[in-house]
């Protein structure tokens, strides 16, 4: 029972995952891969065991999909180039929902029957928080102040039209 609320409280463990995945010839299969909660390290291995010139394995948001099917560049996380096996490791710093593309459209006539194996692991603890020195503080807080007094001077000044003519005029009526 100990045993069993120390490894709860520890989190998850490395998700690991295989498939067997067809890619008809001259197009891709987008596997979905959904990264919950907290980053996580992304390591994948492919191995073709039937086709042609090779694949190559992408690991890119799900929203991007359609822009990779449209023939567009996505916004990829990482990619490999086409080989017959290889490795990719990556890491997803936000979590959402992910696809692994395996891309077979550098092979006009022959369907690619592929290997992919894989593992997630997500990051034990939050990241620490850095804080700037004491001296680098005291600079950027005392700039941003007076970077914001002087727009908020200029602004008014602007605005109740006690500029450069200094003429009393009366304030913009509100809209």
């Amino acid at each position: 029972m100990l045993l069993a609320l120390l490894l709860a409280a520890a989190g998850p463990g490395p998700v690991r995952f295989e498939r067997i995945v067809r890619v008809p010839a001259a197009d891709f299969e987008a596997l979905p891969l959904a990264v919950k909660n907290r980053p996580a390290t992304v390591e994948l291995e492919y191995e073709m065991r039937k086709g042609g010139a090779g694949v190559r394995i992408a690991v890119m948001p799900e929203s991007e999909v359609s822009r990779f099917r449209a023939g567009r560049d996505p916004e990829e996380i990482a990619s490999s180039s086409f080989e017959k096996s290889g490795r990719l490791k990556c890491y997803v710093a936000t979590p959402g929902d992910y696809v692994v593309v395996v891309d077979n459209r550098l092979e006009p006539k022959a369907q690619a029957t592929v290997d992919v194996r894989g593992v997630v692991t997500y990051d034990s603890e939050p990241k620490e928080a850095r804080y700037l020195p004491r001296g680098r503080r005291v600079v950027v807080i005392t700039l941003s102040l007076g970077f914001f007094f002087a727009v908020a001077w200029f602004a008014g000044r602007r605005l109740w039209g006690i500029g450069p003519a200094s003429e009393e005029r009366e304030p913009p009526p509100y809209v």
